[in-house]
């Protein structure tokens, strides 16, 4: 069972050490990269991805008060968790938590064109492309209505 918890200064270290394999490596920032990020981008919320009490995985989420959209910024599990499941259960929890803290919001993340598992994995929520690119990834969203 995955649960979602704060990035904070007891597990942050633990947090940077997650990893995906090296081919997966162009498809997502590093973790440390993530967490500066958020220091300088207040409205990025780094988050923990835990199951039986071990970090697994990684996202940072933000919500667009401009366009009353809620963002993925980031979803990562390791690459020794991967394939278990986890990512699905993962990716539940946190359309889940976006749902309840932002309940009129879409939700909308970037994936790099060439990242045919996550594609799937996307589409099989929901998610549909729109037809827009941020930085040469594509952008889906999940509708509410």
């Amino acid at each position: 069972m995955i649960d979602i918890t704060e990035i904070t200064i007891t597990n942050w270290r633990e947090c940077i050490a997650l990893s995906v394999s090296p081919a997966q490596r162009s498809f997502v920032a590093t973790n440390l990269y993530s967490l500066a990020e958020s220091k300088f981008e207040p409205d990025m919320c780094p988050v923990g991805l835990i199951e039986n009490n071990k970090l697994v995985g990684f996202a940072m989420y933000s919500y667009d008060s401009n366009e009353s959209k809620s963002w993925i910024i980031r979803f990562m599990i390791d690459q020794a968790y991967q394939r278990k499941g986890l990512g699905t259960e993962a990716l539940r929890k946190l359309i889940a938590l976006l749902a309840d803290k932002y309940p009129q919001s879409d939700i909308r993340l970037c994936v790099e064109p060439d990242n045919a598992v996550a594609i799937k994995m996307y589409k099989s929520f929901g998610f549909q492309p729109t037809g827009e690119k941020w930085d040469n990834e594509l952008i889906f969203e999940l509708k509410k209505n």
